[in-house]
């Protein structure tokens, strides 16, 4: 059995999505790929851009789920290669992009926000756990990590780690 792509797994979401997007009042550019979706940690919680910045630089932490534009991010395609389908994250709030700080490599390295680029550390692969097919990992591909909520309590700074499959590294993907 191949693993799902993203397009598959999300299929569903953009057909919902759409009556979000005109219900909401949210207007974004046609992209067939894109749509909006909130990112949780496996303990309830979203991912979020800290204190609503607008800023380059801002921190991605996790906090309890309120719904608000930013703990929203449009997903978009940025291709698929043999390690993986890739997609980039863009905050709806700011119009940024989830980016790993520096482009570092080293484990422990902050989740931020920054200048759409579609680099490599702006690029995820979402593989879902074998029993939640909404739920799972979520890869970076410059450094083959995995992001991790920490000790996946309010306000904890989103990071990159080792996959380990740990419940700080389980992410649902809901509209």
């Amino acid at each position: 059995m191949t693993k799902p792509t993203i397009d598959r797994i999300w299929y569903v979401y953009a057909l919902a999505a759409a009556a979000i997007l005109v219900t909401g009042g949210v207007v974004r550019a046609s992209n067939e790929d894109a749509f909006i979706v909130t990112i949780r940690s496996d303990n309830g919680l979203c991912m979020d851009v800290e204190r609503h910045s607008q800023e380059e630089g801002a921190n991605l932490i996790v906090y309890r789920c309120h719904g608000k534009d930013n703990q929203k991010f449009e997903l978009r395609s940025s291709g698929a290669d043999r390690s993986g389908d890739w997609f980039v994250a863009e905050s709806v709030d700011s119009g940024l992009c989830l980016d790993i700080k520096g482009k570092s490599k080293a484990r422990g390295t902050q989740l931020i926000q920054w200048e759409c680029k579609n680099s490599d550390n702006q690029r995820f692969d979402f593989r879902p756990s074998s029993n939640r097919g909404n739920t799972g990992e979520i890869r970076v591909k410059h450094s083959d990590l995995c992001l991790d909520a920490g000790a996946d309590k309010s306000r904890a700074k989103v990071t990159q780690a080792s996959c380990t499959g740990s419940a700080q590294q389980q992410w649902t993907i809901r509209r």
